[in-house]
């Protein structure tokens, strides 16, 4: 790899996992995995993110709603959510996640 990758720069792949950083709201800078989401391209299926401006958007053309563009942190342990919006603060910088460690034949 060859390090961190300014979103100025670009951004990721809508959907793809990365390793992204920003400074919250005390000046701390904070490491998540994240995804970046483009506008328009991740269906919103979930009666509860529906009708909220602040998770989605509704688009008239395709009757559907939609995230709304930006960064969301990944969490694979918290119940009944996969995600939530990036808000405190602004990611600056992202990775992509580095392959996952090969399993032993032994184990």
């Amino acid at each position: 790899m060859s390090g961190w990758i300014s979103v100025e720069d670009r951004l990721p792949e809508t959907g793809q996992m990365v390793i992204a950083t920003y400074k919250n709201n005390y000046g701390k800078w904070r490491t998540i995995v994240a995804n970046y989401t483009q506008r328009w391209t991740e269906p919103s299926n979930d009666i509860e993110t529906d009708w909220n401006d602040d998770i989605s958007e509704y688009h008239e053309e395709k009757d559907e709603y939609f995230l709304l563009a930006g960064w969301y942190e990944r969490i694979e342990n918290w119940g009944d959510y996969e995600f939530i919006t990036v808000g405190e603060g602004t990611v600056t910088h992202w990775i992509p996640l580095p392959e996952p460690p090969k399993e032993s034949p032994d184990g």
